[in-house]
């Protein structure tokens, strides 16, 4: 890997960093992808706690056994 290379995902992880602080991305519990808080569909409230899904697919499996992801 080249210099180059290296500055170059370097730099995309700061501006992918600063785009999730911006944004507001949660973290599903469930298949670990970013989700954006302001616009996810598929949300669960456990003791006291916002989690948010990709997809209705994370949404139950994390519903089934909240405990196992927290």
């Amino acid at each position: 890997m080249s210099y180059d290379n290296i500055f170059y995902y370097w730099n995309l992880e700061i501006i992918t960093v600063l785009i999730n602080e911006v944004i507001q991305m949660a973290i599903d519990p469930i298949c670990k992808m970013e989700v954006d808080e302001a616009t996810a569909k598929f949300t669960f409230e456990f003791k006291g706690n916002t989690y948010y899904f990709c997809a209705p697919g994370c949404k139950a499996e994390f519903e089934a056994n909240p405990e196992k992801y927290v």
